[in-house]
């Protein structure tokens, strides 16, 4: 077993992401709205510059087989690359035990 941890933004790609988790099987899922912050800003100074931007963002974590983690992540390399902007990133942590 394995928990999947996806983090994006809201940018057109809700919708198919709810779709393929669906479509592996992942029937339940826990989602959460969280702050994004991307610091890899240019070092050149601008006035009134900041060092990082935030945006509204969120997490999705789900609990899924070896296999559906596998295909969460192929399925999101996949629409990643046919909508290269704001990329959706996810993760993969094994469980060792659950009650």
């Amino acid at each position: 077993m394995k928990l999947v941890f996806i983090f994006s933004i809201d940018e057109g790609k809700q919708d198919q992401l709810y779709a393929l988790l669906h479509k592996v099987g992942a029937a339940v899922f826990s989602e959460s709205k969280v702050k994004g912050i991307y610091t890899d800003l240019s070092e050149t100074p601008a006035f009134f510059s900041q060092k990082n931007i935030t945006t509204d963002s969120k997490l999705d974590i789900v609990a899924v087989t070896d296999e559906q983690a596998n295909q969460i992540l192929d399925a999101i390399t996949t629409l990643n690359q046919s909508k290269a902007e704001f990329p959706i990133h996810a993760y993969t942590v094994d469980v060792e035990k659950m009650a």
